[in-house]
């Protein structure tokens, strides 16, 4: 996961994958040197409560966000949005046997 600073009330940028491919997100020019990352990066506006989340996540970190609205933007892409914070869970990798999403990420 990267992010971008958040500048005077903007939100924060976060850009995450769950490593599935979608041909409906465009290839991150700062991703494209991996061409196990094209098509998988979302970029993710996180706005109001969400925007305190971000400040705290950190790359390497795994996170169950539960509704991100997704939508398709003016580009022709998937764009997404994250306003509720209380709606993220940074998740333990090492007690991944009980949760199977993330044990599907970590294959």
């Amino acid at each position: 996961m990267g992010k971008r600073e958040n500048v005077d009330g903007q939100p924060y940028t976060v850009f995450v994958t769950d490593y599935t491919r979608n041909d409906q997100l465009e290839s991150m020019p700062s991703f494209n040197d991996d061409p196990k990352l094209a098509r998988r990066i979302l970029q993710i506006e996180m706005w109001d409560s969400a925007s305190a989340t971000a400040r705290e996540m950190q790359p390497g970190e795994f996170y169950r966000l539960d509704n991100v609205r997704m939508m398709n933007g003016s580009s022709g892409y998937l764009e997404a949005k994250f306003v509720e914070g209380r709606k993220a869970q940074l998740l333990d990798h090492e007690a991944a046997d009980a949760d199977q999403h993330l044990q599907a990420l970590l294959r």
